[in-house]
């Protein structure tokens, strides 16, 4: 099902045309849109997206570098022509751009839907969204040295991988208050129980996470304590025939707390 299948002047594999420089693709893991990092010739990258269910898409290298004029000369006449939806101009210190992934629901509820990626000389993160009918983004820098690579887990985390050092970084949520893993050993089936206790603040919302077959899920419903002060949550799980050790991840959320920079 490929677009190009017995169209005469290209090749049967060709999925997409018009790329210079592609620098790490993603798909949604909700849409199925594929996101496209493109680093470009001289001035100007580009964040380029694929509506899932879409091929044949000629994003105008060279014709365009960004949505500037680079060799108008030299448009191909296959595919539907399609324009950036970023341009990303480069400056003293963003030199090539490296893309990233969308952050979902699960893990990021307040930038879900949003694209993250960053440049690979400055170490600046930038954030897109949608307003409307356009896409802005919103720069955080100084967070990572070199952004080398940006990917995510089977759970929805996010990682960023600094170029220069080798490390890797997780991206947390602020409202994110810890993350623990309990074991216990359980000698015959029965109930495992765990408890939790940790601190909390005046008239902000907690939800206890428990991460299993790959995704975080609530636990309960959110917490409030007017005053603060110390909470208490417990969680049972049965524990089957032929399984002696009971392991758990949990995470406590905080809601009601904004990121650095946003209102």
């Amino acid at each position: 099902n490929n677009p190009f299948v017995g169209t005469n002047g290209v090749a049967p594999e060709i999925w997409a045309l018009g790329l210079r420089h592609p620098s790490r693709l993603s798909f949604d893991r909700f849409t199925g849109d594929l996101w496209i990092g493109e680093v470009g010739q001289d001035l100007f990258d580009e964040v380029n997206l694929q509506p899932a269910g879409t091929g044949g898409l000629n994003y105008l290298w060279k014709q365009l570098e960004g949505n500037h004029n680079y060799s108008p000369g030299t448009a191909t006449s296959f595919g539907l022509g399609t324009p950036p939806l970023l341009e990303h101009p480069r400056g003293e210190t963003d030199l090539a751009l490296v893309g990233g992934a969308v952050c979902g629901a699960g893990t990021y509820p307040r930038l879900t839907g949003k694209y993250l990626y960053g440049d690979l000389n400055s170490g600046t993160i930038y954030l897109v969204a949608r307003n409307g009918d356009h896409w802005s983004k919103r720069a955080y820098p100084g967070l990572v040295g070199s952004v080398g690579a940006i990917g995510m887990d089977d759970g929805g985390d996010l990682y960023l991988g600094n170029y220069r050092s080798g490390r890797i970084y997780r991206v947390t949520d602020p409202g994110m208050v810890s993350e623990f893993r309990l074991t216990r050993q359980i000698p015959e089936p029965g109930t495992s129980l765990f408890k939790l206790r940790f601190p909390i603040d005046p008239g902000v919302a907690y939800q206890l996470e428990t991460f299993d077959s790959g995704r975080w899920s609530p636990v309960g419903s959110p917490i409030t304590r007017p005053l603060g002060g110390d909470s208490l949550m417990e969680y049972s799980e049965a524990i089957p025939p032929g399984r002696v050790r009971a392991t758990r991840v949990f995470r406590v959320r905080r809601f009601g707390v904004r990121l650095p920079g946003q209102p």
